[in-house]
């Protein structure tokens, strides 16, 4: 089959709904409304933490289930007092927001809510099917946990015996139900490189929506709030390398012969670049912001404002790790090849640009971190494989 046969054989209903992310400069207030979903969120939350990923196969993939139907019955609820939102009738900022559809708007708080409940609804549906490491699924989780005490500003301690609510014995989970269950392949795999970057945006668009606080709060000149809000950022860019894990759970095969072609023309009017990915752009932008902000090198910051100095490390430190694995991670499935907008004459391909753009970063943050990256240093007492 065609590259172009086979990407017009993943038409149908099985397609992704338009998400429409709130557009983080407009983070609205928390309203009365909002509050009255706190419970359900606290539901979610709960489930969530309660995966286990690392049990054996058949205790985390109910877990997975019971996390699925708390998520699903909040989407369910959230969706029912705002509806849902005319995604296709908004204008896509990039080629690839429209590719991946994805829009962004201005939202209100339950609004926003049910966007974000329902890429969690169907990251959940699909999670127990995909190949992914425990620390991978744990971070997602983790992530969606954070995600859902964020927007509805809920408390997990509020739900007693929550996740018992949610589900019961680990018994009579079996192969039936799901997205997984009888779906063809290539439905399947192509579903998870939308859903993937809906996942991926979500994060993006909630670490941005912290830094922004940090920093709001950091000229008010209370340090241990904007430690708090870095903190809750960290926790999603902690999940950025997971999502992106979770969007390349496919073969390689798959990836160069329907979705590679699909994202060059004449199947898109332009060749798609990560530069046109707004959400993440918008993160590496109030990342700036913060550095800008928050003075001097961790040395200096740790002496009068230690817990500020040391979250803005740890922040530091994830995004490193993503730009790290962003390259082991696209590596199997495009080899050597450029990248979609490389010159066929450069020199580079897309897995040393990746490298490249790790190591610039590196730098950059090298006075933030105690242990900072030191090229042409001779590596002494490390330790594990070598």
């Amino acid at each position: 089959m065609g590259a172009i046969e086979e990407r017009q054989s993943l038409a149908g209903p099985w397609v992704p709904p338009v998400v429409v992310f709130c557009d983080p400069s407009r983070w609205p207030e928390v309203d009365h409304t909002a509050r009255d979903f706190q419970e359900g969120a606290a539901r979610a939350a709960a489930a969530l933490a309660a995966v286990q990923s690392f049990d054996v196969p058949v205790r985390r993939e109910a877990a997975l289930i019971r996390a699925h139907t708390a998520v699903s019955a909040l989407s369910t609820a959230l969706e029912g007092a705002v509806g849902s939102v005319a995604g296709d009738g908004i204008g896509a900022q990039s080629a690839v927001q429209e590719y991946f559809r994805i829009r962004t708007a201005a939202l209100d708080r339950v609004q926003s809510a049910a966007q974000n409940a329902r890429v969690a609804m169907l990251t959940l549906e699909d999670l127990r099917w995909a190949p992914l490491a425990g620390s991978d699924i744990e971070r997602i989780c983790i992530g969606l946990r954070q995600m859902f005490l964020d927007v509805l500003e809920s408390h997990e301690q509020r739900g007693g015996g929550l996740v018992e609510a949610v589900g019961g014995a680990d018994e009579g989970f079996g192969d039936e139900g799901g997205v997984g269950a009888g779906t063809d392949l290539h439905t399947l795999w192509f579903r998870r490189w939308i859903v993937g970057h809906h996942l991926h945006a979500l994060f993006n668009v909630m670490s941005t929506v912290a830094l922004r606080s940090a920093v709001a709060v950091w000229g008010m000149g209370d340090a241990e709030s904007a430690a708090a809000c870095i903190a809750r950022a960290t926790t999603y860019v902690e999940a950025f390398p997971a999502a992106r894990a979770y969007t390349l759970a496919l073969p390689a095969s798959f990836y160069n012969s329907a979705l590679r072609p699909s994202m060059m023309p004449p199947l898109v009017e332009v060749p798609l670049s990560g530069k046109m990915h707004v959400e993440y752009q918008r993160y590496r932008e109030q990342l700036n912001v913060l550095l800008d902000v928050v003075p001097g090198g961790i040395v200096e910051l740790a002496r009068v404002q230690p817990s500020l100095a040391l979250a803005r490390e740890a922040l530091l430190e994830a995004d490193l790790c993503d730009s790290q694995r962003h390259a082991s991670l696209v590596e199997p499935v495009v080899g050597t090849q450029k990248s979609l907008v490389q010159n066929p004459r450069t020199k580079d391909n897309a897995v040393s640009m990746l490298r490249m753009i790790h190591n610039r970063r590196a730098a950059q943050f090298a006075k933030y971190l105690r242990y900072a990256e030191r090229p042409g240093e001779p590596v002494m007492g490390g330790e594990g494989f070598s």
